[in-house]
């Protein structure tokens, strides 16, 4: 008797291990925290438990001659169990996700055709030892619904995907906070700036602000693909004085003719900026010194030519001398990484250079 409960126990030991080999695998699973290199373990472990359980097994239903429909149950159960396995084991090769099916087929199958037989016919070696033939045995124990331990298993997995869950709730929640504070700072700023106007209504171009961000992205642009970038920056000589003398309106009517000249002396991928009333910015993306000249040269051209402003022009002419729409011009092209107060600033510099010598000059 003390040989066949030792031996009982080792069957049980050994499944309990079992147990915990497939419990560690769920929360590992749950965990996310699974690696190759521990799944290919896992396989190593499950292989030495079937071989020697299932071994032990055989020998002890020979030795205790159990009844040949629990032999087959059980042998049919084995063989099953380790083709399924070393099915498995290759669809995990090919790709790990396979592991939820490994899981799923060690509780479900393994708890109906391993453990849960394991019990009936260590039950039914119990019987037989207290003087039962193999055939009672059999017979009384598939009447008896054994319960596994297979609950523990759902249970730990469960306690595991509860903290996972618990733990994801609390960083979610900070999370949400934090995006409302966020949402609450980008309304704050987005009614702050809403105000804040980004084309001249005058002139309908982009404003100063709108140019300042436009020359960040430009200069971000040209070091990304190493470029050089133009900048020109355009002042109506006369605009004070048509302003202070005639008014707004006829200073206004030179500006727009003035807006539209510049526009068609520039490409199409040159952008022009309102900085001042008499004052106007084009940034020229992959331009170099050239290119920024033959731009200066097409603008004086043009207004030089222009008919509308000749006749205006007529209307200013004083008694003691003609009147023209002159233009001064600044141009900075960028050889290497210059940040946006430099450009202004040569920009500046150039443009009173230019001024300095003369009407419809520029300085680069």
């Amino acid at each position: 008797m003390k040989n066949c409960v030792e031996q009982i126990n080792h069957i049980k030991n050994r499944n309990s291990n079992y147990m915990k080999l497939v419990s560690d695998l769920g929360k590992n699973l749950v965990n996310n925290s699974l690696a190759y290199f521990e799944i290919q373990i896992f396989f190593k472990k499950m292989a030495h438990y079937s071989a020697n359980q299932f071994e032990d097994i055989l020998n002890l239903m020979h030795n205790y001659q159990i009844d040949e429909r629990q032999v087959q149950i059980h042998k049919t159960s084995q063989d099953k169990f380790i083709k399924e396995l070393s099915v498995l084991c290759s669809k995990i090769e090919e790709d790990t996700n396979n592991v939820r099916i490994l899981l799923n087929f060690l509780i479900y199958f393994a708890d109906f055709k391993i453990l849960k037989q394991d019990e009936i016919l260590l039950q039914q070696i119990l019987l037989i030892n207290s003087g039962k033939s193999p055939k009672e045995a059999f017979e009384m124990t598939n009447l008896i619904n054994f319960q596994t331990d297979t609950v523990k298993i759902f249970n730990e997995i469960l306690d595991s995907a509860l903290l996972i869950n618990q733990k994801f709730k609390e960083e979610n929640s900070n999370l949400l906070n934090e995006i409302k504070i966020i949402k609450t700072k980008s309304l704050e700023l987005s009614k702050k700036y809403a105000t804040i106007p980004t084309f001249d209504p005058l002139t309908n171009l982009p404003n100063q602000i709108q140019a300042t961000k436009g020359l960040e992205i430009s200069i971000k642009n040209s070091e990304q693909f190493n470029q050089k970038l133009a900048t020109i920056l355009i002042n109506i000589n006369e605009y004070s004085y048509i302003l202070n003398n005639f008014g707004t309106d006829k200073a206004l009517d030179v500006v727009l003719i003035v807006v539209d000249l510049l526009k068609a002396s520039i490409r199409s991928g040159d952008i022009l900026y309102s900085i001042r009333q008499d004052e106007f910015l084009i940034i020229c993306q992959n331009t170099n010194e050239t290119g920024a000249i033959n731009i200066a040269n097409n603008i004086f051209k043009n207004i030089k030519n222009n008919n509308q402003l000749k006749n205006i022009s007529k209307k200013f002419k004083s008694e003691f001398q003609d009147f023209e729409i002159t233009l001064n011009i600044g141009i900075v092209v960028s050889k290497n990484s210059m940040s946006v107060d430099e450009i202004n600033h040569k920009l500046s510099k150039n443009l009173e250079i230019s001024k300095a010598n003369g009407v419809n000059t520029f300085q680069i």
